[in-house]
């Protein structure tokens, strides 16, 4: 997620026509008009939609952030794979190319250089879980097993992301971390994925956050979007981020057993998923509120103060509850040498 800053940053910068000057500079590398595009949302990346265009027969979304950031970093490689993927068949929207050419454009802004995408809106149903029903979600699996299953290019991507190593060592060095209780949890978590058997736990392409957010339910099943997390990793990891809503481990939901079946029954249509695996889904899960609990850290970087506007206030203290849950639910977390109890 941008830090708070950053949204506020922009937001500043939109009239009451939803309309700003950034947009307008980054649009103009797809010669969209001016005041076409309008704040839609920020949170990985600022995202303005556009109603009506020459580009396509529906909305276009523009995706944009600043270049140093790590977003902005990583819309590039996701520019690139995304259009991969369209051309090898997989259901994902394909990214629309520039005036010069190209899939994303890096351009100067009164508030310094952004990079940014423009993508297609995809067809089909937005879907939230309490309205999924269980072919859908067999329909989900099948989705998230092909893009396992083919979803290998040529390109470069990141690698294996650890469970917050980084960020651990960060917050807590050397041997301050066997002290702190939130660390020592995080340790365990690590130590045990670290333990898995690869012969039983394989690792490949991850989207990572095939969530029913990134998707839409089109005529043809599932559409996805939204790539920037994607990354070489354990495969039970990507299934894990994308079942957190029916498996109860985010704040407010429930656990939905007979759906994870049928996400799992279209999952394995596609291609194999080890009993190994599916009893590792809670461990990665726990790794998932690793990431959260230390990574959101570096986002709340305004609202904290007091005096801030309203909703830069509101939105500190609803990222402060999400790390504060994460965090609750490590350390209660019991991990023993096959994971979770």
């Amino acid at each position: 997620m941008l830090p708070i800053s950053e949204i506020w940053r922009i937001s500043d910068t939109v009239n009451s026509e939803w309309q700003s000057p950034l947009a307008d500079a980054v649009a103009e590398a797809w010669g969209l008009p001016q005041g076409s595009a309008l704040w839609l949302r920020s949170s990985s990346t600022h995202v303005f939609i556009v109603p009506t265009s020459h580009l396509a027969a529906g909305p276009l979304f523009l995706r944009f952030a600043p270049e140093r950031s790590a977003q902005g970093r990583r819309l590039v490689p996701s520019a690139r794979l995304m259009a991969e993927w369209a051309e090898r068949g997989l259901s994902v929207v394909k990214p629309i190319l520039s005036l010069e050419g190209q899939l994303t454009e890096t351009v100067p802004t009164a508030h310094g250089p952004m990079v940014g995408m423009v993508v297609p809106a995809a067809v089909g149903d937005e879907v939230a879980v309490e309205e999924l029903t269980a072919e859908r979600a067999a329909a989900w699996g099948e989705s998230l097993g092909r893009l396992h299953q083919e979803g290998y290019t040529g390109l470069p991507i990141p690698q294996a992301r650890q469970v917050a190593a980084g960020q651990a060592e960060a917050a807590a060095p050397g041997a301050a971390r066997s002290e702190d209780p939130l660390m020592h949890a995080i340790g365990e978590v690590t130590a045990a994925i670290g333990k898995q058997d690869p012969a039983r736990h394989s690792r490949g392409m991850c989207h990572g956050d095939f969530e029913l957010d990134n998707l839409r339910f089109g005529p043809d099943g599932p559409v996805f979007f939204d790539t920037d997390e994607a990354h070489e990793g354990w495969l039970a990891g990507d299934v894990a981020l994308a079942v957190r809503d029916l498996t109860g481990v985010t704040p407010d939901s429930e656990a939905r057993p007979a759906l994870l079946d049928a996400f799992l029954s279209g999952y394995r249509r596609i291609r194999v998923f080890t009993e190994e695996e599916e009893q590792a889904l809670p461990l990665h899960s726990l790794a998932a509120s690793a990431r959260l609990a230390l990574g959101l850290e570096g986002v709340l970087d305004a609202g904290g103060r007091g005096d801030e506007p309203g909703w830069v206030q509101d939105l500190h203290f609803s990222i402060k509850e999400q790390q504060r849950w994460h965090r609750e639910r490590l350390l209660r977390a019991q991990i023993g040498p096959a994971g979770p109890a």
